[in-house]
């Protein structure tokens, strides 16, 4: 079983990987770009680690790994792209608060337990606390990214998003957020 130090190493491995992938597909037909400039960023992670990864993202559909001859080509998959938005939108929550909450409210069906779960995971990720099983708020805003995710995933029709400008005893999330009104 792997330790949580190991785990969050595997994580950032995968996460690196990803934005690797993105960066270069976006970037490289840039005529100053080289794929040696790129491959320098990948060398700070070990090299089982990366085939780990790149096996487990394989696996999990995010990239496509192609053999030609005695080369490798990897591609992200429009699911790897996404899981690149959704990392760069954890990236970019806003530092001044708006003085209003985002309430997200759903009701995913059982059949999807594992996207219900992932977008849990996800929620919590971008700043939001749960309020109810399937209620959580934020102060923050909900990014394109997140809302193009839940479009593709199919999600966005089980889903309702609020922007409340006042709440009831809002004095335990103030706290949490370090937000005064």
């Amino acid at each position: 079983m792997m330790n949580r130090k190991n785990k969050k190493l595997a994580i950032k491995t995968v996460e690196g990987i990803l934005e690797f992938l993105y960066d270069t597909a976006r970037l490289l037909p840039l005529p100053l770009e080289t794929p040696h400039m790129w491959a320098r960023r990948l060398r700070k992670y070990e090299s089982g680690r990366v085939t780990y990864a790149l096996n487990r993202l394989r696996d999990q559909g995010k990239v496509r790994i192609t053999r030609v001859g005695n080369q490798k080509f990897i591609r992200l998959t429009e699911l790897g792209q996404l899981q690149v938005l959704l990392l760069k939108s954890v990236q970019n929550l806003p530092k001044v608060w708006d003085k209003k909450w985002r309430v997200i409210i759903f009701d995913i069906p059982e059949q999807a337990r594992s996207q219900r779960n992932q977008f849990r995971i996800l929620l919590k990720r971008i700043g939001f606390v749960k309020l109810q099983a399937s209620v959580f708020i934020s102060p923050f805003p909900i990014s394109k990214e997140v809302v193009e995710y839940l479009q593709i995933g199919g999600l966005i029709n089980h889903i309702r998003i609020l922007r409340v400008d006042q709440l009831d005893n809002e004095t335990e999330l103030l706290k949490k957020y370090c937000l005064k009104k």
